[in-house]
C-alpha cells in the first residue's frame, strides 16, 4: 500500500510537473503572440469601408493600410516628398501639362484567393469610373470633376446605371497596354500627383465591381501590407498582414477598440492595453509639464513624447443657406466677437495649439494673419440688437459636435456660456462622428465645430472647402457661395498665386462662414515597445513602417 502511494505521489508530481510545463509553455506562447499585436484605439466605428467614399479620418487611418495607391508620401521625409507606390515611376508628364503617363507595377496581388489575376491600369480606370458614377456619391468626385478630359461627359451619360460603367469609356483614361495607364487632362493639374497617392484611387478590378454589385463595404479588396480578419461595427476591428506583401510587415496583427472617450483610451494606455494614445485637452496636463515636457513618471516607464506641427486646424462654420444665420452677416459677427479665442487656445489645448487667423496653416502657401474680429461681448450685444435680437428677444440656434465625448460636451458648454453671455439661446447636440458626417452630408448643421486636415500640402486642399460646387454632399458644408471666390479658384495660377490668395481670404472674412479657432500641434505617446513611429497628418499607410520589440 504504502509502495503504491510513493507511486501515485512520484507520478503525482510528474503530471504536476508537466503541467506547470505545459502553463508555462502556453504562457510563453500567448505572451508571444500579444507581442506581435499592434493595440490601436479609433473613437467611432469606421464610416466607410468603401475607397470611393471614406474622407474621415478614421477611415482612412484603416483603408490606408488595406488599399494602395499609384503614389504615397516618403515616410520620414520633412517637407512631404511624393514618391511612386503601386506605380514603377513618377509620370512623364507632356510639354503642356496635360498628358500623365504612367507605368504600373508588375505582379501586384490582390487580397482575396479567389481572385488570382494582378492589378492592371484597366483597375485604375474602373476606380475613376466610380468615384464619378453619380450613385456613388464619392467624396473624391472634386478632385477630378472637370479636369480629366471627357469624365464629366461619362458621369452624365451614365447617370445612375450602373451597368453603363462597365461599358462607358472616359476619353481622357486610356490604358495603352495592361501595365501603362495614361490619363489626359482639360488643362495643367499640379495637384493631380496629390490626388493620385490619396486612397479614393485605389484601383477596383471592374469584374469585382460587377459581381459583386458595386459593394465594398463589406467585401476588402485591397494590395495593401494588411487586410481585413476582423470587424464588430460596434466595437473593434482587427488587420491582419498580407502574406504575399514584400517586404513582408514586422507586425503580425492590428486590433483596433471603439473607444468615445478620451479617458477610456487615456486609462487604456496607462495600463499598457494600447500602445499609443493622443493626447487631449485633459490628458495634456496629466502628461506633460508646463514647459511641454514629459512627466518624470511617464519617462520612466520609458513612454515616448512624439510631438510635430500639424496640417490640422479648427474653426466655427455658420450654414449659409440657413434662413436666420446666413444671410445675416451681423449674427456672425456678433457671434465671432462674443467668443474668446485666446482663452478656448488656453484650455483646450494647454496653449499647445496656435490661434488661427488665416484660412491656411501656417506652413502653407497664402497663411497671411487677416482675421481682424476680436473678443468684445460689448460689440456682439450691439450688432446682435442691430439684428433685432436681444435679451428679451433672444437668438437661438442650434450648436453640433462631432463627438460626445468629455472633451466635446466641455467645449459646447462653453460655446453656449460665451453666448449666452450675449444673449444667444445655444441647444446644444453631441454626435457620433458617424452621425455628424451625415449631418454634414444631408445639409442638417447650423452652427458647429468645424476642422479639417489637409488631405495634401497645397492651399487649393482649403480653398475647395468653400467652393460652391462642392456643396453637400461635397465638402463645402457651409453651403458658401460668392462668385468671385470661385472664379478665382477656377483661375489659379502659379504667377499670381500669392495675390490671388491673399484676394480669396480677405473675400472669406468679409462674408464669415468661418470664425477661425486655432491649429492644432500633433502629441502622441507611445509605449517603448513600439518602434518607428512617425507622427503625421497626411500619411494613412503607416502600419508597415511599425515594429514591436523589447
Amino acid at each position: 500500500m504504502l509502495k503504491n502511494l510513493k507511486i501515485f505521489k512520484k507520478n503525482s508530481l510528474n503530471f504536476l510537473t508537466r503541467l506547470t510545463l505545459f502553463f508555462s509553455l502556453l504562457a510563453s506562447c500567448s505572451q508571444e503572440k500579444s507581442q506581435d499585436i499592434l493595440r490601436l484605439a479609433i473613437t467611432d466605428k469606421v464610416p466607410s469601408l468603401d475607397p470611393v467614399d471614406a474622407y474621415d479620418s478614421i477611415s482612412l487611418n484603416i483603408l490606408g493600410n488595406i488599399y494602395e495607391t499609384l503614389y504615397q508620401y516618403h515616410y520620414t521625409d520633412r517637407p512631404y516628398r511624393i514618391e511612386p507606390l503601386l506605380a514603377e515611376a513618377m509620370p512623364v508628364i507632356s510639354a503642356n501639362q496635360k498628358k500623365y503617363t504612367i507605368n504600373i507595377r508588375k505582379g501586384i496581388k490582390y487580397h482575396s484567393k479567389e481572385y488570382l489575376e494582378y492589378v492592371t491600369a484597366h483597375d485604375f480606370i474602373h476606380q475613376f469610373k466610380r468615384i464619378a458614377f453619380q450613385s456613388n456619391q464619392s467624396n473624391g468626385w472634386w478632385l477630378f470633376d472637370g479636369k480629366i478630359k471627357g469624365i464629366n461627359h461619362f458621369r452624365k451619360e451614365v447617370g445612375q446605371e450602373l451597368e453603363k460603367i462597365y461599358t462607358t469609356d472616359i476619353e481622357g483614361l486610356k490604358a495603352i497596354n495592361d501595365y501603362q495607364l495614361q490619363i489626359e487632362l482639360t488643362e495643367p493639374y499640379p495637384q493631380l500627383i496629390y490626388a493620385l497617392a490619396m486612397t479614393f484611387t485605389a484601383p477596383i478590378p471592374p469584374s469585382i465591381c460587377k459581381s459583386n454589385d458595386n459593394n465594398f463595404q463589406k467585401l476588402i479588396f485591397g494590395t495593401g501590407p494588411y487586410q481585413l480578419d476582423h470587424h464588430d461595427l460596434t466595437s473593434s476591428l482587427t488587420l491582419k498582414r498580407n502574406q504575399n506583401y514584400r517586404p513582408l510587415p514586422a507586425i503580425e496583427k492590428v486590433h483596433y477598440s471603439i473607444m468615445e472617450q478620451s479617458q477610456t483610451r487615456w486609462l487604456n494606455f496607462l495600463s499598457n492595453k494600447l500602445h499609443m494614445t493622443g493626447l487631449g485637452k485633459d490628458q495634456i496636463p496629466l502628461a506633460l509639464n508646463e514647459d511641454g515636457s514629459l512627466r518624470e513618471e511617464l519617462n520612466q516607464k520609458g513612454i515616448q513624447l512624439h510631438q510635430t506641427n500639424s496640417l490640422t486646424y479648427w474653426w466655427i462654420s455658420f450654414n449659409m443657406e440657413d434662413s436666420l444665420l446666413g444671410s445675416n452677416l451681423k449674427i456672425r459677427k456678433a457671434i465671432a466677437h462674443a467668443l474668446d479665442r485666446e482663452k478656448i487656445l488656453k484650455i483646450f489645448t494647454q496653449n499647445s495649439g496656435v490661434l488661427a487667423n488665416s484660412i491656411f496653416p501656417p506652413s502653407i502657401i497664402g497663411h497671411k494673419e487677416d482675421f481682424s474680429v476680436q473678443y468684445s461681448p460689448e460689440k456682439a450685444i450691439s450688432l446682435l440688437n442691430q439684428a433685432g435680437f436681444n435679451h428679451e428677444k433672444p437668438l437661438e440656434v442650434n450648436f453640433d459636435l462631432r463627438s460626445n465625448d468629455t472633451t466635446a460636451r466641455q467645449f459646447a458648454e462653453f460655446i453656449q456660456s460665451a453666448l449666452e453671455k450675449v444673449g444667444v439661446k445655444v441647444k446644444i447636440h453631441l454626435n457620433r462622428f458617424s452621425h455628424f458626417l451625415e449631418k454634414a452630408r444631408k445639409g442638417n448643421l447650423q452652427i458647429w465645430l468645424d476642422g479639417w486636415t489637409l488631405d495634401y500640402p497645397d492651399p487649393e486642399n482649403t480653398l475647395q472647402l468653400l467652393y460652391s460646387k462642392n456643396h453637400p454632399p461635397g465638402v463645402n458644408a457651409t453651403y458658401y457661395h460668392n462668385q468671385q471666390f470661385d472664379l478665382i479658384f477656377e483661375n489659379l495660377e502659379a504667377e499670381k498665386i500669392e495675390q490671388q490668395l491673399r484676394t480669396v481670404q480677405k473675400i472669406v472674412f468679409n462674408d464669415l462662414p468661418w470664425v477661425p479657432l486655432y491649429y492644432s500641434t500633433i502629441q502622441v505617446l507611445t509605449h517603448p515597445q513600439l518602434k518607428n513611429y512617425q507622427p503625421s497628418d497626411l500619411i494613412n499607410n503607416h502600419l508597415k513602417y511599425l515594429k514591436l520589440g523589447d
